[in-house]
């Protein structure tokens, strides 16, 4: 039986215009002159870097997950902590997040992170978190890593993801962390740009839909809310059991 992964989207046309794609779409350059210069010199016993396989079947494993509106940054001495603000294109945009806030700061100087979480030291010492309207439909017992863009281009190193397990039946919501890298003093990150890729952990063959929310994909938001809200602690185990009987209780 074959496998089959959903993106849905909370935000209309979204899905027209940055959906999310195979990796295969976001190839970096550096990798397409090495191709093109690889079958030009027919490198000598294959020692050519087109040649690696650890390189190239990287770059091209699962989906990437991009930015889903203008992103303006500048520095800016007087932000606590973070000593950076960002910017969005309207407040509205909330609204599509049922009110969560499109950029959210993960301080660590908070009691949560200070001394527990390593940051390397070429980065700010705060996580962005860039949370998304995408949500993710996956068969029961499929699990993802999601990861940073993979040998990206020399002018595309502002920030980079967070690696750590997806597991939709914990959280359907796809949302990324960055460590914030840039040396520029001010910038946009344009809609559109490649923030994160999601690699299924599986050997088999998935096929990918991305689509808008149905009325059945927001009743279980909804629930998954309202779960979320009946402990002092999250209630995981008990939101995928409920993620799975509301997705996936009629798969063989």
């Amino acid at each position: 039986m074959k496998r089959k992964v959903e993106f849905f989207c909370t935000a209309p046309g979204l899905v027209d215009v940055f959906p999310i794609e195979p990796t295969t779409k976001h190839v970096p350059r550096w990798a397409e002159k090495a191709r093109r210069q690889g079958r030009k010199h027919k490198a000598v016993d294959g020692m050519h870097l087109s040649n690696c396989p650890g390189i190239f079947m990287y770059i091209t494993l699962g989906w990437v997950v991009r930015s889903w509106h203008d992103i303006y940054f500048k520095k800016d001495k007087h932000v606590q902590g973070l000593g950076w603000h960002f910017g969005i294109p309207s407040p509205d945009l909330k609204s599509m997040l049922n009110g969560k806030d499109c950029i959210q700061i993960q301080g660590m100087d908070s009691p949560l992170f200070k001394d527990l979480f390593p940051t390397p030291p070429w980065a700010n010492p705060n996580i962005i978190k860039v949370n998304t309207p995408w949500h993710m439909v996956a068969p029961k017992g499929l699990r993802f890593l999601m990861l940073p863009m993979p040998y990206p281009d020399v002018d595309n190193h502002d920030f980079y993801a967070t690696s750590g397990i997806l597991d939709p039946g914990y959280s359907s919501d796809i949302n990324v962390q960055l460590y914030w890298t840039s040396k520029k003093e001010e910038g946009t990150i344009k809609a559109g740009t490649p923030l994160a890729i999601i690699v299924p952990l599986s050997e088999n063959k998935i096929e990918m839909e991305c689509r808008d929310a149905t009325v059945k994909d927001r009743n279980w938001l909804k629930k998954q809310t309202a779960i979320k809200y009946l402990s002092f602690s999250y209630l995981k185990e008990k939101c995928k059991h409920a993620y799975h009987q509301h997705f996936n209780k009629d798969a063989k």
